[in-house]
Formats: C-alpha cells, structure tokens, sequence
C-alpha cells in the first residue's frame, strides 16, 4: 500500500500551497497523484484551487524528502468546468478521480468530484448503447466497470494518464485504490439512478430504457460526435498539460503525434490496466456471461453438461456457421455470425431490388438476434431460450427446438385439396404472432417458412432474429411469409389447400394486426420481388386475399 504520509510531511506540502497561492484565496487544496495510490512514488503532487488567479493554470515546483513537488495551480471557474463539461480535457479533474488526501474543505472537492463522475459515467454509458445498440438493454454493468472504462480509455490518448492509471491498478495497491474512489462514484450513480438513467439490479445495475431509446435516436450521428468529442477532449488535455508546464510547442506536438500513433496503431496495452469489459455481462436463460469472455463449444459444453458425453455436428446453413450440440438428450444450436461478404449473398440481396435492406455485419446480426430475442420473449412470443453467448467470437448457443418447420407445411398446402387443422392452427398462429410482435413495434424482417417451427407443444416459434429490429416495414413481414411458401406451389393454379393457407395466416395476422400492412403486402412492388420464384398465378392468388381482407 502507499505509505500514510506524516505530519510534518504533511504540514510541508500545505506550506508549498500558501506560497504558491500567495495572498489569493484558497478555496480548497489537496495532495494527490503516485504519492497517494502508488506502492513506489517518485514524486508529490497537490492540486491548489483559488478563487480568482490571473494565470488560470500554472505548475509550480518545489522538493521534499530528494522528491520533486509538482504544484498544479487552478482558477476554481476552470476546474468547474473541466468537471462540467470537460472543457479541459479532464486534465484537471484528473487529480480528484483517483485517490487523494484534502488539506482543507472537503465537501468543495466531493462535489467537483461527484459532478465529474456524473458528467463521465453518462458519456460512458452513451457508449455502450452505441457501441451494442440495442443489446445494450440487457447489459448487466458492474460498479467495477463504471470506474474502470474511462480510466482505459483515457490511458490509450494521453500518455501522461497512462503512468498514472498503469500505477493506479498495480496489483498491490489495486483494490485499496477502487475503494478509496467507490464513494464519489457512489455518489454520482445514485444521480443517475434518480433520474432513471440507470436502474439497481442486485449489486449490478443497467441502463434504463428511456435512456437507451434517446441514445438510439441519435446513433446515426452520435458515433461520430462522440468521435469527435474524444479528439477533441485529447487536444483541450494536451494544450492545458503544455500551457500548466511551459512546454514549447515543439515539445508538445511531439507528444501529441506519438500519443495519437499509439491510440491509432493501438500499442499501448499495458498488462496493468485490464479490460474493463471482464465486469460487463448479458443476460442469458443460463445466467450472466461476460462480454470478455471467449467461447469454446468443448468447454462450453463440458460446463454445461459435466460428465456427459457431447457431439457438434453442422447444420445446413449458407451464411452462419450453425451447429448442432448432443449433450445426452438435450440438443443446442450455436450460430457463428460471419459477414456476409460471398457471392450468395449478394444474389439474395439483389433480388429485393431496394424493397428491403439487410443487415450483413456480422456483429449487426448477432445484435438483432439477442436483443429481439429478450424483448420478444418478455412479450410472450415463443422464441428459442438463449442459453449462451459471446460476442468477442460473435455466438450465440440457442434452445434446439423439436417439431416442424413451416416449410414442410407449406409443401403439404400447396399439394392439397384443403389442409389439416394442425396445419391451419400453424398458419393462424404465424399470422397472430406477427400481428403480436408488430403490436409492439418490431419488425422480423426475414420472414421466410423455414424461420418458423411447430413445435412438439404446437406452439409456433421464431428461429431466426437476425434481421429484426424495433422498427421497419410491417408489410414485408407478410409479403416475404405468403409469396415465398407460394415458391412451393405448381406453376398451375394454387390448390385449395394453399388457398386455406393464406386465409389462415390473415385470419391470425387480423387478430391483432393492421390492415393497412395486408394491403400493402398485396401491391406489386412486393409481387415484383418474389416473381423470380414464385409463380405468378400464386401471387396473383395471394395478392387477391391480401386485398379482400383488406
């Protein structure tokens, strides 16, 4: 630990404040920085606050034990804003976000504290909801991770931070140092807890839904703001840093640059600052799951079912890598997200002639098919559970579900002079749970049969979520459902059979759907998409029942 520092100690660092400050006021002083967190200080650091002082922010320096004293002067207005807004590059702020010792009014460096703390854990956790979109509603954030993300981050682009942080986490002191900082991030957490921006979950908290939706609606520019902001920051911390200690311009553009080469090049990965991500987890029926966890079907398997005997065999699939898991009696499937970059895929997506766009991203995907798994299943809709999964490899390890894949029904239709109940009560419950999902306003966004499955408790399920999301267009959910389980008609009239079909998934879809999405469905624009496979007397067919319940 850091050696407790004595009285005499003590009452010198107070008199280097007094003749720095000369006859200014002292609105609150402190002694911060190695001597305070380290396990081995090669120097002294205080932190003066006046009221009014002429040179705004000033090093000053001194010596004490053949150890140099670093004095940062500040004018008090500079050190709220840099705790307000950042306006310094938290260059400033910097000395009361990791431990330190007050010579004299504490609540003044509490509350500078606890509104920079705020200030960052709300642009942290603007992050996260950027960067995981609407995974990000099922994060489960741990106390560890809101100390620790911007204390990485700023380590990476101001290389005067990344002594200090690489000091502050060394294993000796570590725990002792997140401690001594838990109480002003306590503080500005119960802040946000107040306004709804974060929500209590055990000792865990996440993020509540109204300020992930105001982060979504400006994720299209927000990225590149937030870009910019950190840039930004990086050059208000390296300025304010040359302009307190006199250094020529020179000297700080060569910092500058060799700071900017080694955030960009992405060198600077001292084995003292761990990844804070280890404390960020998802929710899974199974339980928690780091983000920085690494996924192995063996080991996960073997942990999921310890002793028993396991096989991976794969499973058809042109765009992910899907397998199928034997643990006993239990089967899973584990979805591998790859982008989708190979010439299947640009065929598939050329045949919707801007009609609909897909998500490719890899990343993308297993975004959707998470986070619209969770919400669809806190609805009600029968989806397969999530047992697993790892974004770093981009998996996700799924519920098998047993039963029949609406394609097979659809065949069965399409050759029939009129269909089962089962097959009827499959249709119709297509239809309502489409209708279900678009009630609350998400999308499926490839509807196709065979991402349907009866299952053996008749219950219809939702297998494939990757291109869903809470907002989109309705019609092509049933536009791509009907026209494409008519790919399995004759070239010939449609039978009765698919005729009861189609009527059995409107009946369903108008239970708790719009006409207005039947109606659309039943336009050419979407006729035209499918033409290339679907026969034309079926879409003529469909598009008529898409009208007449319309």
């Amino acid at each position: 630990m850091s050696p407790e520092i004595s009285r005499t100690d003590e009452h010198t660092l107070q008199q280097f404040s007094m003749e720095v400050a000369g006859k200014r006021e002292v609105a609150a002083a402190c002694e911060c920085g190695e001597a305070v967190y380290s396990a081995r200080p090669e120097s002294y650091d205080i932190l003066v606050i006046m009221e009014e002082y002429p040179d705004g922010l000033r090093y000053h320096s001194r010596r004490m034990n053949d150890r140099p004293v670093k004095i940062l002067a500040a004018d008090r207005s500079l050190v709220n804003l840099d705790a307000q807004k950042g306006a310094m590059g938290e260059f400033i702020v910097e000395h009361v976000l990791t431990p330190y010792r007050p010579f004299g009014n504490p609540d003044l460096f509490q509350s500078i504290e606890t509104d920079a703390k705020e200030r960052i854990l709300r642009e942290e956790l603007k992050e996260l909801v950027l960067e995981y979109g609407e995974m990000a509603r099922e994060l489960s954030i741990q106390e560890e991770y809101l100390m620790l993300a911007r204390i990485r981050r700023r380590a990476r682009v101001f290389l005067p931070a990344a002594r200090t942080f690489a000091l502050l986490l060394e294993r000796p002191v570590r725990d002792a140092n997140l401690k001594k900082m838990a109480p002003g991030y306590r503080n500005a957490i119960g802040r946000l807890v107040h306004l709804g921006i974060l929500k209590e979950e055990g000792s865990a908290y996440a993020l509540g839904d109204s300020f992930v939706d105001r982060a979504l609606s400006t994720k299209s520019t927000g990225k590149v703001i937030n870009i910019m902001q950190a840039g930004r920051r990086t050059l208000q911390a390296y300025l304010a840093h040359g302009r307190a200690a006199y250094l020529t311009p020179e000297v700080l553009t060569r910092e500058l640059v060799s700071s900017l080469g080694s955030s960009l090049l992405g060198d600077f990965q001292p084995q003292t600052l761990e990844d804070p991500k280890k404390y960020l987890s998802l929710k899974t029926t199974t339980g928690l799951v780091s983000l920085a966890e690494k996924f192995s079907i063996e080991e996960f398997a073997a942990r999921f079912r310890p002793g028993v005997v396991v096989t991976v065999s794969p499973l058809g699939n042109v765009l992910n890598e899907v397998y199928l898991i034997s643990a006993g009696n239990e089967r899973l499937v584990t979805k591998r997200f790859t982008d989708w970059q190979s010439f299947k895929w640009f065929t598939l997506g050329l045949v919707s002639l801007g009609t609909r766009f897909f998500s490719v991203s890899g990343k993308a995907r297993l975004e959707n098919e998470y986070a619209i798994n969770r919400l669809l299943s806190k609805h009600g809709v029968h989806v397969p559970e999530i047992l697993h999964i790892s974004l770093q490899d981009r998996v996700l390890v799924e519920q098998y579900i047993e039963g029949s894949s609406m394609v097979e029904l659809a065949k069965e239709a399409a050759s029939s002079k009129s269909i089962s109940k089962e097959t009827f009560n499959a249709a119709l419950k297509v239809g309502s749970t489409l209708a279900k999902m678009h009630a609350f306003r998400v999308v499926m966004g490839d509807s196709k049969p065979e991402n349907f499955q009866r299952g053996v408790d008749n219950a219809v399920y939702l297998l494939d979520l990757e291109q869903a999301g809470k907002s989109g267009d309705r019609a092509w959910d049933v536009a791509e459902f009907l026209y494409y389980s008519g790919h399995y008609a004759f070239p010939s009239m449609p039978s009765v059979g698919f005729r009861e079909y189609v009527e059995a998934f409107i009946q369903g879809y108008l239970e708790e759907g719009d006409k207005n999405a039947l109606k659309t469905a039943a336009s050419a624009r979407y006729g035209r998409v499918f033409s290339l496979w679907t026969p034309p007397f079926t879409i003529l067919e469909i598009s008529k029942c898409l009208r007449n319940a319309a």
